[in-house]
């Protein structure tokens, strides 16, 4: 199987591009955004878990998000998050 390659990521360019307003709106708590991209992290597929992991670092920015200490934690490890699920079992 393949390895994750790095690629860029579409959600991290389209919310860069996205003023501060929106990336608070996108991150608060009544948003189902941040909660999505965190289910994507247990995804079979590691290129869903790296574009979740680089969607997650444009929110992470927003200190205002009750999900801020989450993203920040996890953002921490974000390789072993990225690192094929298969090979830790």
């Amino acid at each position: 199987m393949p390895s994750c390659r790095p690629r860029s990521s579409v959600g991290r360019a389209l919310l860069s591009a996205q003023p501060g307003k929106t990336l608070t709106l996108l991150a608060s708590g009544s948003s189902p955004v941040v909660l999505s991209l965190l289910a994507f992290l247990i995804s079979s597929v590691c290129e869903v878990r790296r574009a979740a992991t680089a969607t997650l670092q444009t929110l992470g920015q927003v200190d205002s998000s009750p999900f801020h200490p989450t993203i920040d934690r996890l953002l921490s490890t974000t390789e072993e998050l990225i690192a094929d699920l298969n090979s830790a079992r």
